[in-house]
C-alpha cells in the first residue's frame, strides 16, 4: 500500500538521495505512517522502537510537513545536540518545506552580562584577571556574532561556583525596560523560541514548564504551547518531572545570596553568618528531602530551625528594600535583582518547614 511518506523513506527516495549511507528500514517508515495519523486525526501516539530505527527522521518529517507547531523533548544533551546540530540543518536542506527551529534551555545555562558585572568582586576571587578578561572578551564576540552563549561554551574550564556567579535562573533575569535586557542570552533565545516552528527543550525544562502552568493557572509559561509535543526516551520523564513538583534548595544559591557584597554591607551580619555557619555548610548540595505520601520526611532540620532561617532570609530582604531608593541605577538593579533572589530562597524554606511539618502530624 502506498503512503504519503514512501517517496521519502523509502530505497530511492529523498533520504537515500541525499544522504550516500541511508537504508531503508520497514519500521521506520511504519512508525512515520502512525506519527502521521495521529498528528492527522488528534491523537496520542505512544511508541517504542529498538535502537536503529531512525526514530528522530521518524517523529521529525510527518511532524515538520505538517506544519504545526512542535516541541521536541529529550532527556539528555548529546541528544539535544544531534538533533540541533545534524539532525534539523538536514531536513531543512532536503524538506521542500521550509522550517524555522531552536533550542532552549534553562536560564542558567546561559551567560548573563547582568550577573557577570554585578558579581565582579566574587568573580574576582575566584578567577584570574586573564580569565575574566578571556570570557569577557568570548561573551563580546558571541554576542556580536549572534552565538547562543551557553556558559559550557567558555573556551576555558571553570567550577560550579564561578559558573552561577555569571548565569541567570528562573528568578534571576533583567528587567524589560533594564539596559542588560537586549543583551541577555537567556532573553535572546526565548525570543527565538517563539517564532520557531521547531523547538527542542529538555525533559527539565519541559516538566518546569508543567508546574509552571499549573501554578499560574495556564497564565505563565516557559515556551508556547505546541501543537505537537513529543516527548523522547519518555522513560525517562517521570524523574524530572518529581524534580519539577518537589521544592529544592541549592547549597550555591545560598552562598552566592549571603555572601554578595550588598548583602553583607546592608544586612545585619549576624543573621547572615548564622544561616551560612549552620545550615548552608550542612546542606547538601541539593537538598531535596524524600517525599513520602506528598510529604518530606527525615529533614535534617525541625521546623523551628526551618523558621528561624527563613525570617532571618526575610529580614535580610526587608533591609534590601529599604536601602534600594538609596542607591544610584546600577546599584537599584543589583538590589532588585537580589530582592527576587532572597525571596525565592525564603518562599523555599518556607514550603519545605510546611510540608514538613504536616507530614510530622
Amino acid at each position: 500500500m502506498q503512503t504519503r511518506f514512501d517517496n521519502i523513506f523509502k530505497q530511492g527516495g529523498l533520504l537515500s538521495k541525499n544522504y550516500p549511507d541511508y537504508e531503508s528500514r520497514p519500521s521506520q517508515l511504519s512508525m512515520a505512517n502512525l506519527i502521521g495519523q495521529a498528528i492527522k486525526e488528534k491523537k496520542y501516539a505512544i511508541i517504542e522502537g529498538a535502537t536503529g530505527v531512525g526514530k528522530s527522521f521518524s517523529y521529525l518529517i510527518p511532524s515538520i510537513l505538517s506544519g504545526k507547531s512542535i516541541v521536541v523533548s529529550t532527556s539528555n544533551k548529546n541528544l539535544q545536540d544531534q538533533l540541533y546540530k545534524k539532525d534539523l540543518p538536514y531536513l531543512h536542506d532536503i524538506l521542500e518545506k521550509d522550517f524555522s527551529y531552536a533550542v532552549l534551555k534553562g536560564r542558567a545555562n546561559y551567560f548573563s552580562f547582568m550577573m557577570f558585572e554585578m558579581n565582579q568582586k566574587l568573580i574576582q576571587k575566584v578567577l584570574s584577571n586573564k580569565e575574566i578578561e578571556i570570557i569577557r572578551n568570548w561573551a563580546k564576540k558571541e554576542l556580536a556574532e549572534k552565538g547562543m552563549g551557553e556558559i559550557n561554551d567558555l573556551p576555558i574550564d571553570i567550577s560550579y561556583e564561578a559558573k552561577i556567579l555569571m548565569t541567570g535562573s528562573s528568578y534571576v533575569k533583567p528587567e524589560k525596560d533594564s539596559p542588560y535586557c537586549s543583551i541577555d542570552f537567556g532573553e535572546k533565545a526565548r525570543e527565538k523560541a517563539k517564532n520557531s516552528q521547531v523547538l527542542l527543550v529538555n525533559h527539565t525544562l519541559l516538566a518546569l514548564n508543567a508546574a509552571i502552568l499549573l501554578k499560574s493557572e495556564g497564565k505563565a509559561k516557559i515556551f508556547p504551547t505546541p501543537d505537537i509535543l513529543i516527548v523522547d526516551e519518555a522513560h525517562a520523564f517521570e524523574h524530572y518531572a518529581q524534580l519539577a513538583f518537589s521544592d529544592k534548595l541549592n547549597k550555591y544559591s545560598l552562598k552566592h545570596f549571603l555572601r554578595h557584597a550588598l548583602v553583607k554591607q546592608l544586612c545585619t551580619r549576624k543573621k547572615t553568618a548564622d544561616i551560612e555557619s549552620n545550615f548552608v555548610q550542612t546542606l547538601h548540595v541539593n537538598y531535596t528531602p524524600p517525599i513520602i505520601n506528598g510529604y518530606y520526611k527525615d529533614t535534617p532540620y525541625d521546623n523551628f530551625k526551618l523558621k528561624k532561617y527563613s525570617d532571618q532570609l526575610e529580614s535580610c530582604v526587608k533591609e534590601l528594600k529599604s536601602a534600594k531608593e538609596k542607591m544610584d541605577e546600577l546599584g537599584q538593579i543589583q538590589i532588585s535583582v537580589l530582592i527576587k533572589e532572597g525571596k525565592n530562597l525564603v518562599e523555599r524554606l518556607k514550603k519545605i518547614s510546611e510540608k514538613n511539618k504536616l507530614g510530622r502530624r
